[in-house]
């Protein structure tokens, strides 16, 4: 407690020139002894008290005098800060108080240091019995001779008696064995001692209460052994989360450094001290000349500053190294701790540069894997004609860009197929391959098909909206067939879906960006239709980025005999069956005009494959109307045999058409592109006679395998 909270803040001044009478009557009036003498600036200058009057008096002297020859002009004054105990020392019983400046601001009085060491008193013994009734430890005080004087609310649940049934007893009674005994009569405190109380045991402290050398009392405090316990079990669980923690922090790759506020050392794993290069005296955190001691302090005060991780790089022993400091902060929100991971950015570096290595030739992999997947499809048996090889060959080209590309093409020619193909040799192989075809769906739902709807977009909308193709072929591939079909109101919304890589919902207010790959077919002549006005000219030129023209299977009647092959031997297994096509259906099928194209040859397949009753399926099997557009030429009929390469039937007839037409072996070589002695030796391998007339063959038999 200060001056200023006990002094008495109106203060009685007179003026050093006031006469000795007015002086007296202002004791007089206002009752006191004495008050402070001031000067013309109302500073202290002296004190005028009723001993001056009696001197005025005793010495004869007139009241008129002025106060400045009577009063006391050694003063002590005290500051308003100073502390109430150092008045004690004072042997005046009134002191003037001051402030900084030296202006009176208050009359300090005995009575005035006594009230206040009076309400001292009373707050500490407040404090203190608020202090005794809030600890859940039982307190109990005795006296000299081993009374009880005090026993607090935790003491008397252990007692399980009120305090008036306690106090003014025997400690002995209440308490067997009680330490407070031997506290009395040594006076010397007794420690960690076991007393058991109503059946329970509990840890006492007891300690003596001294005045000076004397004992006046001691004190007792109890609590429940069974807590302590409870106490050495969660200290056991905090030691073994700290070694946990310990290891976690030595066993980690990167350098962690935990530092206080101030930068000072607390930790450092292994990994800092063999990154940073320290010495063992610098790695325990002692010497503040170490590398770890200047790393920590910057980190320190950067992060202390922006009160959140920051991050700072540098350069250590010719490695970059990077400081990431992370605050840790009190229930006060003061940052007590920073830990800060060390990490080596060359290592990184170079695993960075080995990843890129790893993803190029990743890369290099797959690029490789679809372009021998297609040269396995085009030569294996799918496709033989050279139009096809280069189809495939420029889509395989695309297909590790994301332009988007036109695959042109009459109807049933396989354009999906294609468009699965660049699928599968893009970068967008592992992300979905989402198909739609815009003239199945009706005008009124293609917009939302498309893009998605929000909640409550309309009556009946989902709960939760639902997503579009847009949304879902997100990180893939989108393939919209039948894109000369889309509405005019739709083709402006996909051209700014093109240009912005985003949409909206129908019914969203919120735009939803996409990244998927975009491949458009059509049946349709585009260029035809934009000069129409039937579809958007810049739409148009949006789309047809890389075309890719897919002949009709007429045009290319090499593909017949390999796509045969390989439908027959799909459905074959789809059934279950073993039929075979004779050399008359093939020959039918490469004269026929195929209007439907592949499509129309997978139908034609499956439908002579389910209704044939024999193995060998013949020209009775296929359908009238397909038999009469075919014209196929008479085939001699004989025995069957098994027909090992298509290839060698084609070469035979070409063979023996050129030697019938050519006036000599030379002449027909010539026509062929081949030496003489090729064309010979060919023609010994299907034993074909040259110059005399040749004997009839047997027809051949296809079973799909070949």
């Amino acid at each position: 407690m200060l001056v200023k909270d006990v002094m008495t803040s109106e203060v009685l001044t007179v003026e050093e020139g006031v006469a000795v009478a007015e002086a007296v009557q202002l004791l007089r009036r206002h009752k006191v002894k004495g008050v402070p003498v001031v000067d013309a600036i109302g500073r202290v200058c002296g004190m005028f008290t009723v001993k001056h009057l009696f001197q005025v008096v005793a010495d004869g002297g007139k009241l008129a005098r002025p106060v400045r020859e009577l009063m006391q002009r050694e003063v002590t004054v005290i500051r308003d800060d100073t502390s109430l105990e150092e008045t004690c020392g004072f042997p005046q019983k009134r002191l003037p108080v001051v402030d900084a400046g030296g202006n009176l601001v208050g009359m300090l009085t005995k009575s005035d240091i006594i009230r206040g060491f009076k309400t001292t008193f009373v707050h500490a013994r407040q404090e203190l019995k608020a202090v005794l009734e809030a600890t859940p430890h039982g307190i109990v005080a005795v006296n000299p001779q081993g009374y009880i004087t005090f026993v607090n609310p935790a003491a008397e649940k252990i007692l399980r008696l009120k305090a008036e049934r306690v106090i003014g007893g025997d400690v002995s009674d209440f308490i067997p064995n009680c330490a407070v005994i031997g506290v009395l009569a040594t006076g010397r405190a007794i420690r960690n001692f076991k007393n058991t109380i109503n059946g329970t045991t509990y840890l006492g402290h007891a300690a003596p209460v001294m005045d000076g050398s004397d004992i006046i009392g001691a004190v007792a405090s109890f609590q429940p052994f069974s807590e302590i316990e409870s106490l050495a079990d969660e200290l056991g669980v905090v030691k073994q989360l700290y070694k946990e923690l310990d290891a976690v922090i030595s066993c980690s790759y990167d350098g962690i450094l935990v530092t206080e506020a101030d930068g000072a050392i607390r930790k450092v794993n292994a990994a800092t001290v063999k990154l940073l290069g320290l010495a063992p005296s610098q790695s325990a955190g002692a010497g503040e000349e170490g590398r770890a001691h200047q790393l920590g302090e910057r980190v320190a005060a950067k992060v202390c500053q922006d009160r959140k991780p920051c991050s700072i790089s540098c350069r250590i022993n010719g490695r970059q190294v990077a400081l990431t400091g992370t605050p840790v902060f009190d229930e006060n929100g003061a940052v007590v701790r920073i830990v800060t991971n060390v990490r080596d950015l060359s290592e990184l570096s170079a695993l960075r540069q080995e990843l890129e290595e790893v993803n190029r030739l990743k890369e290099m992999y797959f690029s490789e894997l679809a372009r021998l997947k297609a040269e396995v499809a085009t030569t294996s048996g799918t496709y033989r004609s050279a139009e096809m090889q280069r189809v495939y060959d420029l889509a395989l080209r695309v297909a590790v860009v994301d332009t988007p590309v036109l695959i042109h093409g009459e109807s049933g020619v396989g354009k999906e197929v294609l468009a699965n193909y660049i699928h599968d040799g893009s970068a967008r192989r592992d992300g979905a391959f989402i198909k739609i075809n815009c003239a199945a769906i009706p005008e009124t739902l293609l917009e939302s098909e498309l893009f998605g709807y929000a909640e409550g977009a309309f009556s009946g909308a989902r709960r939760g909206g639902k997503p579009g193709v847009f949304e879902i072929a997100h990180g893939g591939t989108l393939f919209m067939d039948e894109i000369g079909e889309l509405p005019g109101s739709i083709q402006a919304k996909l051209l700014r879906v093109l240009q912005d890589q985003e949409f909206f919902k129908v019914g969203g207010s919120r735009p939803v960006k996409f990244d998927a790959r975009l491949l458009f077919a059509t049946n349709r002549d585009l260029e035809a239709e934009v000069k129409a006005g039937r579809f958007r000219e810049d739409l148009f030129y949006r789309i047809n980025v890389v075309p890719l023209f897919v002949p009709p299977l007429r045009e290319r009647p090499e593909d017949i005999v390999a796509l045969t092959a390989e439908f027959l031997a799909k459905m074959n297994c789809k059934y279950k069956t073993d039929k075979k096509l004779s050399a008359e259906i093939i020959e039918a099928f490469t004269n026929y005009p195929w209007p439907g194209n592949v499509r129309e040859l997978i139908n034609v397949l499956e439908r002579v494959v389910i209704t044939s009753r024999q193995e060998f399926i013949t020209l009775e099997d296929l359908p009238g109307n397909f038999r009469q557009q075919a014209h196929p030429s008479a085939v001699a009929r004989g025995p069957v045999l098994p027909l090992k390469n298509v290839l060698d039937m084609v070469e035979r007839d070409v063979i023996e058409q050129s030697l019938r037409t050519a006036k000599s072996l030379r002449q027909a070589a010539k026509a062929l592109g081949i030496d003489p002695s090729t064309l010979l030796r060919k023609a010994e391998k299907h034993k074909i006679r040259t110059g005399v007339e040749l004997p009839q063959q047997p027809p051949y038999i296809f079973n799909g395998k070949n």
